[in-house]
């Protein structure tokens, strides 16, 4: 997260906290004050929601097909914590709401959640980069795809990659499209011809059938070809790629 937004989430941790002591404050039974509870309510679930708004930014983004899923548990979820939550139990209220809101999500399955716990752990259970996946497990000549979970392991990966592709506006994809087909083909073509499921969005399948049928390595485009078929050099094309791995690691590195 930036500095920014560091500094907006904290605002709004301390503001929610101070709102939740005023309003579980009030006794829900006096009818006096039900004027006074009910702005509080309010007030109260407009900044909860604002706040994990901001938590989950990167996932909502990514998974642009699901945004609406995503805010409609959000919102429902935040109205829930104000419904359900016990003062008398002393647990803060923004630490109960957000391990009520982490298992809603883990609960209704958001399609971006494919194992991510296979996916971005090794054996050990430290987190692994999605740099790192992408050398040992993507684009690694070496791998043994002979082995099923080898094979289901790497396809999670481009699922996950798949997906950040998808929230992509569709003004880029087409370019990141083909960066994406030249960078992934090595891993693309041996699960091919495995027969493992490798219809995903982000492969351009023109490109990727013009690579496929190449039959010396001295006419493989190099990523600089492929960049000027976009106008675009070498640079423009590491840095467009760069970006995109370093959201998609964002995006499944989401606290959840």
């Amino acid at each position: 997260m930036s500095e920014e937004v560091v500094c907006k989430k904290k605002q709004l941790e301390i503001k929610i906290e101070n709102l939740a002591k005023d309003f579980f404050a009030i006794d829900k039974d006096d009818s006096s004050l039900s004027r006074k509870r009910n702005r509080l309510k309010t007030e109260l679930w407009t900044k909860m929601y604002e706040y994990y708004k901001l938590m989950y930014y990167a996932f909502i983004r990514s998974n642009n097909k699901k945004s609406d899923e995503i805010i409609d548990i959000i919102t429902d979820k935040s109205l829930s914590c104000l419904e359900n939550y016990k003062p008398e139990s002393k647990t803060p209220f923004l630490h109960y709401a957000n391990a009520a809101m982490k298992k809603e999500i883990k609960c209704k399955k958001v399609k971006f959640q494919i194992e991510i716990s296979d996916i971005i752990n090794d054996e050990s259970g430290k987190g692994v980069s999605i740099f790192d996946l992408m050398e040992s497990n993507l684009h690694n000549p070496e791998i043994d795809f002979e082995s099923k979970e080898s094979r289901a392991k790497t396809v999670k990966i481009l699922k996950v990659i798949d997906e950040c592709f998808l929230g992509r506006q569709d003004r880029v994809k087409k370019y990141l499209s083909a960066l994406l087909t030249h960078k992934l083909f090595d891993v693309l073509s041996s699960l091919d011809k495995y027969k493992a499921n490798v219809n995903f969005q982000f492969i351009d399948k023109k490109l990727f059938e013009e690579l496929y049928h190449i039959q010396d390595p001295k006419d493989f485009p190099t990523q600089q070809d492929i960049a000027s078929r976009f106008g675009k050099d070498k640079t423009d094309a590491s840095r467009t790629l760069k970006k995109f791995f370093i959201d998609v690691e964002k995006s499944v590195n989401f606290v959840i």
